[in-house]
């Protein structure tokens, strides 16, 4: 598993993805889908409302943390996080996770091209280049997800044997404005311990 994410790691970071490390807590109220919170998973003593639950997705701090640097004036985000995410507090209901978020322009300023904001597409071709290398001889389908992070006829979960592996979409109008990110973003999430079964 330890190789796997080593590997994962140096792809994205190859490809020029950014990676950021975020607390493994989040606000009661950017626990996403509200049925998965779990009372149990609260911090007796939090540091802040803002950190107060121990967190089901990578993706509300990579969000608030896309939405502060808009604020500051960059205007083009490709970012990854590995992490754990948290359905009880027992060994088993934690998931080790990769996210990634592309948001606003895909490329830097520059007077040869005009800018484009990141879409589902550039997303997706990056998933396949990562999963072609981990899972080359396991071919991926895709279906259309449920997850309420994504605008629902944008988004894809990606199934290998069967399994569930990960899922990806363009970030739900909805969210951005929760969020506050005003620029288009999509998102996607891999499950570690589920591609591990592949090797």
């Amino acid at each position: 598993s330890k190789n796997l994410e080593i590997d994962i790691r140096d792809r994205l970071a190859n490809l020029g993805l950014d990676e950021i490390k975020s607390f493994t807590f989040i606000s009661r109220e950017k626990v996403i889908p509200q049925s998965e919170y779990n009372k149990i998973l609260e911090i007796k003593n939090p540091i802040s409302k803002e950190l107060s639950i121990m967190r089901n997705s990578l993706y509300p701090n990579m969000l608030d943390a896309i939405a502060k640097n808009y604020a500051k004036g960059i205007d083009s985000f490709s970012i990854f996080e590995i992490g754990d995410v948290f359905k009880g507090t027992e060994y088993p209901d934690q998931e080790k996770k990769i996210s990634l978020v592309l948001s606003g322009y895909h490329k830097k300023k520059n007077w040869h091209y005009s800018r484009r904001n990141f879409d589902f597409f550039d997303l997706k071709a990056l998933i396949i280049e990562i999963l072609n290398e981990t899972l080359p001889s396991h071919s991926l389908n895709y279906f259309r997800s449920k997850n309420e992070y994504y605008h629902p006829g944008k988004s894809a979960d990606i199934i290998c044997k069967g399994l569930i592996v990960g899922s990806f979409g363009e970030l739900h109008p909805k969210l951005m404005k929760k969020f506050q990110i005003k620029q288009q973003t999509v998102l996607a999430c891999l499950s570690l311990n589920k591609l591990i079964n592949f090797f």
